[in-house]
Parts: structure tokens; sequence; C-alpha cells
């Protein structure tokens, strides 16, 4: 316990916990250094919010989308049922056209509602001269768009919002490792 608060009080909360739990207690489920959710994320790992098979074919599907214009698109596909949101599958290339992601979504078994899209998708692009609300509505899907927000005011509404989220383990695996390690650089000076 001595140890552990010492790396606390040197390192702060989540970067001494994770320290300690990786150098003393040879844990690989520590969280990655200075990750936003990975404490999180594990704690639902260990409270069983993460199963295979949560897609329910009775419920409309949304989906919440990331638009990559350097890096990759990635779309969440969730499900609200009883108060939980259940992410049922994940999404994330680079590279892909609108008309190649209206492909995806048309081959998916899902009966889509809303497509929520982030505040720049409003955009006009120089390439297509519409913005991507307009080349998906062109190719059948209408999307909404959310509230533009600060990085951290985004990053605490994850916060919030994943003590009701339950994950399908197997289709949405490379979106649980992207929530796992997404993180801020550490700075040894500042700590």
């Amino acid at each position: 316990a001595k140890e552990r608060q010492a790396y606390i009080d040197d390192f702060g909360q989540d970067a001494g916990t994770a320290l300690y739990e990786q150098e003393y207690e040879c844990s690989f489920d520590a969280a990655v250094l200075g990750a936003y959710y990975a404490g999180q994320m594990h704690r639902l790992d260990i409270a069983g919010h993460m199963v295979a098979g949560l897609y329910d074919p009775t419920l409309i599907v949304n989906t919440a989308w990331d638009i990559g214009r350097t890096d990759d698109t990635s779309i969440w596909f969730f499900q609200v049922f009883r108060g939980e949101i259940r992410l049922i599958d994940f999404y994330s290339e680079a590279g892909q056209s609108p008309e190649s992601i209206a492909a995806m979504l048309d081959a998916k078994p899902y009966r889509f509602g809303d497509h929520w899209l982030p505040h720049d998708a409003r955009a006009k692009t120089f390439a297509s001269g519409r913005s991507v609300v307009e080349q998906l509505l062109s190719l059948g899907y209408k999307g909404k768009i959310v509230p533009s927000l600060s990085i951290q005011d985004g990053i605490q509404a994850v916060r919030m919002t994943l003590p009701i989220c339950w994950f399908d383990k197997d289709t949405c695996a490379d979106g649980i490792s992207a929530l796992m390690t997404y993180r801020r650089e550490y700075d040894d000076d500042k700590k």
C-alpha cells in the first residue's frame, strides 16, 4: 500500500495506479499510461459488459460516426434497450469514399434508425463541392449532426456514458481496443 501511494503521489492517480500495477503486480491489464477510458473499459469487462451476440434484430440500429479526414473513418453501430446502449458492431477504415461506406452499410442486415455525424460533416469538401451530409443523403442515408464539443467535453461525455454501455466483444473488438488505448501523450516533466 505504501508503494502504491508513493506512485500516486509522484505520478497522479491514473498514471500512478497504472505504473504501480505494471511494476509491482505484473498486470498486463493495467491501464495504458495516459489512456482516458482504459480503466473504465477494464471495469466494464470485469462487470460482464463485454459479451458476444448482442445484436437484437427486433431493435433499430443507430450509428455514430467519426469522419476521418487524415485518418480512419470510424462508425459505431448501437441499439438502445431499457436504458442500455448496446454497441453491436464497429467499422473503421481509411481512405473510403462515401459510396464504399454506403455499400458497407447496405450489406449489413440492420434496420437503421439515426446516423449521428460530427459537426464538421456540414463542411463542403474541395474534392466534391458537397458536404458529407449531402453526399450520404444522395446515397440514401440521412445524417443528423451532433453538437460541437471541445475535446475535453467529448471525453467527459464518453466517460459519463460508458457505465450504461454493453459491447459485443467479437464484432467490436477493434473499437474496444481503440477505446482502451485512446490517450494523451504523457509528459514526464509535467506528469
